[in-house]
């Protein structure tokens, strides 16, 4: 059992959560990456393509070709992602809440769990990644903050059962008078891995002979984009947890039993 319960004081921690976090994700490894390959998947797909554009382009000469601004597939390129990381992060959700409380569920239990919830957790997602970045492109402090006070949305989805509007509005609720510890988190977690996805880049590119390979440029950014969505998904899981102990005294049974 993870010990962010076992906190006396009931006090947020950036430092527990952060423990939390990686611990998880390296103890649990063989399970949450294979999963999180498996929700990204269509990025791999996507990232071929314009791997395979712009590689065309550098023996062809015509990037005009491989620089596709066709609305659709712009929107899809920026949207896809973040809806990846919803699911994901819907399927974590419900995995962290289960190993807070001592049990550890299969696969296919944390799919099926997740589920129900996952039209309204895509619908979330959505509007999450409008409003944040649209705050990042105008004014990018504004953007941090959206970012801040809406980083527990897709939980509130599969713990409270919110539509995407009432998920956003908890979120800022539930992080209110915490704001800037939880912005604190995002900022060491992104460095973290940052420094994790460079190593892993550099242990790959050193590894192989031809980086001018359609297949290998798509398999490293497949593989970066799965790891950082697969810890930010657990990050913001025990992020939601946190908070619901240390400001509403929730307990980790009280939290599992959404799922009995």
């Amino acid at each position: 059992m993870a010990d962010l319960a076992v906190n006396p004081a009931n006090q947020f921690s950036i430092g527990q959560v952060l423990k939390q976090t990686f611990s998880a994700f390296f103890r649990r490894i063989t399970h949450f990456l294979p999963l999180g390959l498996l929700c990204y998947l269509p990025v791999a797909f996507i990232g071929y393509s314009q791997n395979s554009a712009m590689l065309n382009a550098q023996q062809t000469g015509n990037f005009a070709e491989a620089l596709n601004f066709n609305p659709f597939w712009m929107a899809i390129n920026f949207l896809l992602p973040m809806i990846c990381a919803g699911v994901f992060a819907a399927i974590a959700t419900y995995e962290v809440v289960l190993d807070e409380n001592g049990r550890r569920p299969s696969l296919g239990e944390a799919i099926a769990a997740a589920l129900p919830r996952m039209l309204p957790v895509v619908l979330a997602s959505i509007l999450f990644t409008i409003i944040v970045y649209t705050g990042m492109i105008f004014l990018f402090v504004p953007g941090l903050f959206l970012l801040t006070m809406l980083w527990v949305t897709v939980p509130t989805v599969v713990m409270e059962g919110l539509g995407p509007i009432a998920a956003l509005k908890r979120s800022a609720n539930l992080t209110k008078g915490y704001r800037w510890r939880v912005f604190g988190l995002i900022v060491l977690f992104i460095i973290m891995v940052f420094i994790l996805q460079w190593a892993l880049s550099l242990v790959l590119i050193l590894a192989t002979s031809e980086i001018a390979n359609v297949y290998l440029l798509t398999g490293i950014g497949y593989l970066g984009i799965t790891t950082f969505g697969v810890l930010s998904a657990l990050a913001v899981a025990y992020t939601y947890v946190a908070l619901k102990i240390a400001k509403e005294s929730a307990s980790v049974e009280e939290l599992a039993a959404v799922f009995d």
